[in-house]
């Protein structure tokens, strides 16, 4: 709704230069004005995609925040060691809903639906197999490393992958040698996962240049630093007003709900994570979401662009909301809940 509302006064009316090629030339459309027609209706094409794609980004931008980085360096600075893996703890939890939720609802909203539209008029069955199909699209490589990752730690495999220093100074000679492959495996896998913020910051700063054009020329960060068109400005506006006002009064609300109906454990850290998780700006992950499907891919500057602006932004909301958050926290933590205040009354 918001991007809608920003598209239409932000963007300007469509100029049709083929019927303004007709009215005009008449009979002088048959030359070189036909060429120019054809580049007006190709150019009006490419904007038309241009403006899809980016309506994709700003429901990217507002509905995915960054969930592991910035959370763990506030973590790591405001809490003590034991309360920063309680709260990287709680974070773990959450990731098992938001990772699966990014590299697929996420990754639909750049995918193209002109195969969905055709499977309106198939059968049961062929519709059946229309989506299993569809749904290959979807196991990229990170949603397929969520799954793994979900797999074994929610069964009893993660006794074989992490078993415990007990179990194995009980065990045989063999049966070490058994779960040593195992393990010796995910150690390997944890050491390179290690790399993926570098990795993800490599990725996000090679968004940046430019795929055409003189590759020694150095790079004009004012046009990283100023949106190129009114449509990024008003990219821009959207995702900070989401990002920093609708999200976090969003989020604060639920955490009051949910503490009055104890749907959340007693502790401030797990209330503390809730709220710093609502006021983080938009997700880098985002940029390798575009870089996933090739007709998404020429755009993912432009998200990268997006990206460094509304983080050089948000320094400013994040600082207020940081300083508001944990005076807060210590508020919901002390008030009773509706229902110990109904104790209390009972017991006096």
């Amino acid at each position: 709704v918001l991007y809608s509302l920003a598209e239409r006064f932000l963007v300007p009316a469509e100029v049709r230069q083929p019927a303004m090629a007709l009215a005009s030339g008449g009979a002088m459309v048959e030359g070189g004005n036909a060429e120019s027609a054809a580049g007006g209706s190709a150019d009006l094409e490419a904007d038309r995609k241009t403006a899809k794609v980016m309506k994709s980004i700003v429901k990217a931008t507002c509905a995915f925040g960054n969930s592991v980085t910035l959370p763990l360096i506030f973590f790591s600075t405001l809490l003590t060691k034991a309360q920063y893996d309680l709260a990287a703890g709680y974070t773990a939890l959450f990731l098992i809903a938001w990772s699966p939720a990014l590299w697929s609802l996420g990754y639909s909203m750049f995918v193209s639906d002109d195969k969905v539209k055709d499977t309106t008029e198939m059968s049961a069955l062929a519709r059946v197999g229309a989506f299993l199909a569809s749904l290959k699209q979807y196991l990229n490589p990170p949603m397929v490393g969520v799954i793994l990752g979900m797999v074994i730690g929610l069964t009893p495999l993660s006794k074989v992958f992490f078993p415990s220093a007990e179990g194995l100074a009980d065990a045989s000679f063999l049966t070490k040698i058994m779960l040593g492959i195992p393990k010796s495996a995910m150690e390997l896998v944890e050491l390179m996962a290690g790399s993926l913020l570098a990795i993800q910051t490599m990725v996000l700063a090679a968004s940046l240049l430019l795929t055409d054009g003189p590759k020694d020329e150095p790079l004009d960060w004012k046009e990283l630093l100023s949106p190129k068109s009114k449509l990024e400005v008003g990219a821009l506006v959207i995702t900070m007003v989401v990002r920093f006002l609708v999200v976090p009064f969003a989020g604060l609300g639920m955490v009051n709900l949910f503490q009055s109906l104890n749907w959340l454990p007693q502790d401030p850290i797990c209330y503390l994570v809730v709220l710093v998780q609502a006021v983080m700006p938009s997700a880098q992950n985002i940029v390798l979401l575009m870089n996933l499907q090739s007709s998404t891919r020429p755009l993912a500057p432009t998200m990268a662009r997006i990206l460094l602006q509304i983080y050089l932004l948000s320094v400013v909301p994040l600082a207020i909301w940081m300083g508001v958050l944990l005076p807060m926290i210590c508020l919901l933590y002390t008030s009773p809940s509706p229902r110990d205040q109904r104790g209390s009354g009972v017991g006096a």
